[in-house]
């Protein structure tokens, strides 16, 4: 922090009236931190200047004018002392050193020496309130909070139709709390959607405290929440053996791995994979979302060379008899009761970087890869589990990222 000092040589010059011969100062040395001295031997002011430190002045002996005045104003809160002449001022000594505080030392020349007073005020706030922020929540997804950097008047409010929306959207009401202005828009906002504000002052603009008017705002990008993951891991951390035990970092659920082989899953240079040295089949590494309605995306950061369900995505896992999975070739299968069943059948294979996402509902089932859609249909009602991740596989070089559900 810092504060500004500035120096009149004339108290007319700031408004206090007063008059007088006007006492002349100049500074003999001048910096940003540390120690400003300030000599009286010119006919000039001063002009404010940001500065930490203390502040210290001192006196040309000629040219001193008996009665003549200054006014020393100081706005801020990390001045350490004042030192005029040998006397110093401090908190507790009629000045106040706090951002909120304006300090003016109103100094005479008088019989060869200085006399002062000291007068506190409020700083006046002449800054403007600025957007901090735009955003929605995912929990509710029809609210666009505008938050400001400072506190802003309540009443009256702004009209609604001083906002405009893209996306066939339209204000239906406007609140403001503190220094957050809420829009109630006419319907929830979804998933992956990008929507704007624009704003133009009306007769009840947005405003702080003081009066100062926010700016109006152009297709204001607004960031939307809505269908972010509850659940994720995108494997950044150090590498480690074995998944089973580690939180994810969002939702901060536990991996686990139900099977009966002895391959193990880790992180690899912030990727899962296969550590183990012996690989093998029937190990699912999974995480327990507690729903079976989820969004789930997985990036396919290395597809290897495995064969046909020695890599396989796996979701709604209620054990190792009752699953759905998604195959490197993209089929979908059911497996229930321990027996098999292709839900959807394709030869589509996936290939490194490709983002499998599967959305399942109580009923359906829908496939995309790269945001191509390959199947929508019927989910297998026989599997209610509510675990997801993927399956152990013969392939080393096989690897997983980014992980999320989202509900």
């Amino acid at each position: 922090m810092s504060y500004t000092v500035k120096i009149d040589k004339d108290l007319d010059n700031i408004g206090e009236g007063g008059g007088g011969n006007g006492l002349p100062i100049v500074p003999s040395a001048h910096a940003t931190t540390g120690t400003v001295n300030l000599t009286f031997d010119a006919n000039k002011d001063y002009p404010a200047v940001s500065q930490t430190g203390d502040l210290i002045f001192t006196y040309a002996n000629s040219g001193n004018i008996e009665g003549a005045q200054i006014v020393l104003t100081i706005d801020g809160n990390s001045v350490n002392s004042i030192t005029l002449s040998g006397v110093k001022f401090v908190v507790g000594n009629g000045v106040i050193t706090n951002n909120t505080k304006r300090n003016r030392i109103f100094i005479m020349y008088t019989n060869g020496e200085f006399v002062y007073n000291v007068i506190t005020s409020t700083i006046p706030d002449t800054i403007p309130p600025v957007l901090v922020s735009a955003i929605i929540n995912n929990a509710a997804p029809t609210l666009i909070l505008l938050t400001y950097n400072k506190s802003l008047t309540t009443s009256p409010l702004p009209a609604t139709t001083d906002f405009s929306l893209n996306l066939s959207k339209t204000v239906n009401s406007v609140a403001i709390s503190g220094s957050v202005v809420t829009l109630t828009v006419n319907s929830a906002y979804t998933v992956g959607q990008l929507p704007t504000v624009s704003y133009t002052a009306g007769v009840n603009p947005i405003m702080d405290l003081f009066g100062n008017l926010a700016a109006n705002l152009v297709n204001q990008a607004i960031t939307n929440n809505v269908g972010l993951p509850f659940v994720a891991d995108n494997f950044n951390s150090p590498d480690i053996l074995d998944l089973v035990g580690r939180n994810t970092p969002t939702g901060g659920l536990p991996w686990y791995k139900i099977g009966s082989g002895t391959g193990t899953i880790g992180i690899v240079s912030n990727v899962a994979k296969n550590t183990g040295t012996t690989i093998l089949l029937d190990n699912f590494y999974l995480v327990d979302a507690g729903i079976r309605n989820v969004d789930y995306s997985i990036t396919i950061a290395t597809a290897g060379s495995p064969t046909l369900n020695d890599s396989a995505i796996m979701f709604c896992v209620q054990n190792t008899s009752n699953f759905l999975r998604v195959r490197n070739d993209c089929s979908i299968l059911q497996v229930s009761g321990g027996s098999p069943s292709t839900i959807f059948s394709t030869t589509n294979m996936w290939v490194s970087g490709d983002v499998i996402r599967i959305v399942i509902t109580a009923t359906t089932i829908t496939l995309y890869k790269n945001g191509v859609q390959l199947y929508t249909g019927t989910a297998g009602a026989a599997v209610t589990g509510t675990s997801f991740g993927f399956y152990a596989y013969r392939d080393n070089s096989v690897a997983f990222d980014n992980y999320q559900l989202v509900n």
